[in-house]
């Protein structure tokens, strides 16, 4: 799972991905994310700590920072 953890990372950075994750609470999320920044609102581009651990993203649907356990990655 490593290197889909590495392959969706690098493909957020250049478009709009779907991918599958398990949340803390054991349910399955189906999420449409990016990190491109032309694409993320001005103002939080770069927030946040780094933890890599937890892949960050934003959600196109809720137009809103995310993120998930990157254990916890299904199919990207």
């Amino acid at each position: 799972m490593a290197w889909a953890n590495v392959k969706l990372a690098d493909a957020l950075k250049r478009t709009i991905c779907k991918f599958t994750f398990v949340k803390v609470d054991g349910t399955v999320k189906v999420a449409v994310g990016t990190l491109k920044p032309s694409m993320l609102p001005d103002k939080s581009r770069n927030a946040g700590d780094i933890d890599y651990n937890v892949q960050r993203y934003f959600d196109v649907k809720q137009q809103g920072w995310r993120c998930f356990k990157r254990i916890n990655l299904v199919a990207a």
